[in-house]
């Protein structure tokens, strides 16, 4: 503001002062029943009453920053994901909203706006004795547009805060409310222009039912910006502010009408617009104006990327660093204006949408379900998630089509109850082989001791007598890295069984798995050998981070989905946390995913193979033949396919999906149909480039024999197996004092 304006400002505040204590005194005096102020009074003593009684007026606190939307953006920073809002705004500058809008505005609200001091003295007098003389029941406003703005802001204010009461009061109308508000809007017009005023009234006051601010209000109804509004438009949505509801265009056309000509006619008497503009206005069809857009909301509106936004927004509303309670996590999301950076790359995305559907269509009729979701090692970022299931926020049948259960993640992030991960576990298993020194080449041998009980393995939570057997029956002598790439189920366990069920889970735990109905997998108080090969429930999510953590080299995150978070005052908050740290040792790491490798090129998970590209690849498949997997790693991203029934157990055998019949359903039909296309045709997508899967440490490619004699000791499984005194007192190696 110049200096010259700021010396029209103070006189018109010096002058307008008067004007505005003359009519609190008279309010005061039809306030206690007298119907002219006495005429003893001088004019000093009458204007003493009418400053202290304005400045005896206790205003309401308010803060200009308006609920207005979130909007969730994919990885690229460009691409929109979703919109949030608890009121339906878009907040823009004023150079952003046509000058036609501002002068209907104008005409119809508050024709001497650039004159007054905030209070329209003549208005407010005549608003105050028409309630007053009707004992409040027909109450009338003489609202300026700087009053409206206090009100508006107000409501906003207590929406933000969730507090009814406040709102409650901020609509009420009573004359002493009017008194507040005419307060508020005097102090206001000394600390504001007559710009910044319109500029804000414009965006937060309602244009229509459920729809705030210019911006919004003409994306609603025209579908174009606030700043291309015809002297039409700008009048049909300037008609409806009295009564947005009453008077929108969509449910009432014939008020909305009425109420835009008697803006236009308004607009014409205070030479805002010439008549020939006035007339062509009126003749302009209601029919040729609008051109109605819902802006979607919520998660509902991501398409493709439902499932993910789904997720963010359960990352956010369980941070407690948005809010102590999950309701002020809300608000934040709702009513702050942010925006949100995502992890999700759109190429990645498409194609796993894509190819989730083409396994698996939705209203397939063998009722199965299907996911891929794919974590970047090293960094914990999720670039894709998608499940053949439409989203609907809403629907909680679980015979339905569409369902709000994201199963690409467990019950804390929103999700399912997860999925026995059958042998694609057992990568845990060769991991804590190595980590406790072992080799690839070790022999184990092949006669076993049945049944398994506890007391074989050190750590393990009583169970029933075990009889498992490896799916091909054979029982022969193994080494861990055969045993792992033909998936044999009897030298994992007794891999397990050397070093123990606690050391296992605590490398399942390092790895990041969660076992969806217990927590914490490590907890002793479940731990036993049925779940090194794949008994416990997992998420997918959860095992491609797992298989992420030997991708990267032993460095494990945290998934996330978000990598910055800004609100509409630039304010930056930061996102949740990956907690990226070292687990394992990187030689461990690095050999356990070159035998991955191995598992495609000379194992049982060689329909992972894509041309061109290292690929590290374990497949799984549940007890019951109810769940398939494939885990599939390039250095740059490990993916997790899921198929089979969320609702129930189902064995994937004598059934078609898509078209495809299989009498028995494997999990290398997976690798076939869902993870191998899709990770080609990711990789493709993204601009990827092939990256060599380091060698194993030579260290580990070692043939230790667990079956000779100086092995017993340490061998709770071996048939000659003895425990000695001091494994009996440590308890360890199956032994018990």
């Amino acid at each position: 503001m110049s200096a010259k304006d700021g010396v029209k400002l103070e006189s018109r505040f010096k002058l307008g002062t008067f004007a505005s204590m003359i009519l609190l005194a008279a309010v005061a005096g039809v306030v206690a029943g007298a119907t002219l102020l006495p005429l003893a009074y001088g004019l000093n003593q009458f204007k003493d009453v009418a400053d202290n009684a304005f400045n005896d007026i206790e205003t309401d606190q308010y803060n200009n920053s308006l609920s207005t939307e979130t909007i969730m953006y994919a990885a690229d920073g460009t691409t929109e994901i979703a919109k949030f809002y608890a009121q339906d705004r878009i907040v823009v500058p004023l150079d952003k909203i046509s000058k036609n809008l501002q002068n209907a505005v104008i005409a119809r609200e508050d024709k001497r706006f650039y004159e007054h001091d905030g209070i329209d003295a003549m208005g407010m007098v005549r608003g105050f004795f028409k309630t007053y003389s009707s004992d409040g029941a027909d109450t009338q406003g003489g609202s300026t547009i700087t009053q409206q703005y206090v009100k508006n802001l107000l409501i906003d204010n207590a929406l933000q805060e969730a507090d009814p009461i406040a709102a409650y009061h901020a609509k009420e109308q009573t004359i002493y409310r009017k008194l507040k508000e005419a307060k508020s809007a005097f102090d206001i017009e000394k600390k504001m222009s007559k710009e910044q005023i319109l500029e804000g009234y414009l965006n937060v006051a309602p244009f229509g039912p459920n729809v705030y601010g210019a911006q919004s209000s003409s994306k609603k109804y025209f579908n174009k910006d606030a700043k291309d509004l015809s002297i039409a438009e700008a009048a049909l949505i300037a008609g409806t502010t009295k009564s947005p509801v009453m008077y929108d265009p969509l449910t009432y056309p014939e008020e909305a009408v009425k109420q835009r000509n008697i803006v236009l006619d308004l607009m014409l008497e205070q030479n805002f617009i010439t008549k020939e503009q006035h007339d062509e206005a009126v003749s302009t069809k209601l029919a040729d104006m609008l051109h109605v857009t819902d802006v979607p909301v919520g998660c509902q509106s991501a398409k493709n990327a439902a499932f993910f936004c789904d997720y963010v927004v359960n990352q956010i509303l369980h941070s407690p660093q948005y809010g102590i309670t999950i309701d002020d996590r809300k608000r934040f999301l709702y009513q702050s204006g942010l925006k949100i950076y995502t992890t999700l790359n759109m190429a990645a995305q498409n194609a796993a949408a894509e190819h989730v559907v083409d396994m698996v269509p939705a209203d397939d009729k063998s009722g199965m379900e299907d996911v891929l979701v794919t974590v970047e090692p090293g960094t914990g970022k999720v670039i894709a998630m998608a499940q053949n299931r439409p989203y609907n926020g809403a629907q909680t049948d679980p015979n339905a089509i569409d369902t709000a259960v994201n199963y690409a993640v467990g019950r804390s992030e929103g999700g399912s109850n997860g999925f026995s991960p059958g042998s694609s576990i057992k990568l845990v298993v060769l991991v804590d082989w190595l980590r406790n020194g072992h080799g690839l080449y070790d022999s184990l041998y092949g006669k076993i001791k049945y049944p398994f009980i506890a007391s074989q393995f050190a750590c393990a939570a009583p169970f029933n007598p075990w009889t498992p057997k490896n799916y091909n029956g054979d029982t022969g002598s193994s080494t861990p890295l055969n045993g792992f790439n033909q998936s044999l189920n009897i030298p994992m366990i007794q891999m397990a069984g050397i070093d123990g069920m606690c050391s296992w889970g605590d490398t399942a735990k390092m790895m990041g798995i969660v076992d969806e109905l217990h927590g914490d997998i490590s907890d002793p108080k479940y731990l036993g050998p049925a779940m090194v090969i794949g008994t416990e429930n997992v998420s997918p999510l959860t095992m491609a981070n797992s298989y992420a953590t030997v991708a990267s080299g032993g460095i494990h995150c945290s998934p996330v989905g978000i990598v910055r978070i800004v609100d509409q005052s630039e304010k930056e908050y930061e996102p949740p946390s990956a907690n990226c740290e070292r687990v394992l040792d990187e030689k461990v790491a690095n050999t356990a995913f070159w035998a991955l490798k191995t598992n495609v090129t000379q194992g049982v998970a060689n329909q992972a193979r894509i041309s061109g590209w290292d690929v590290g690849a374990k497949t799984g498949t549940s007890e019951n033949e109810f769940h398939l997997w494939t885990l599939a790693c390039v250095v740059q991203a490990c993916t997790a396919g899921w198929v089979g029934n969320a609702q129930g157990d189902v064995p994937l055998t004598n059934m078609s999906m898509n078209g495809r019949y299989m009498r028995r359903w494997t999990s290398g039909a997976i690798a076939q149909y869902l993870v191998q296309p899709y990770m080609k045709d990711m990789l493709q997508a993204t601009g990827a480039q092939p990256k060599p899967i380091p060698d194993a440490d030579k260290s580990f490619l070692t043939g230790r024999s667990y079956a000779s004699d100086d092995a017993k000791d340490s061998d709770p499984t071996n048939p000659n197996h003895t425990c000695s005194d001091e494994d009996k007192v440590a308890g360890r190696n199956g032994c018990s004092g």
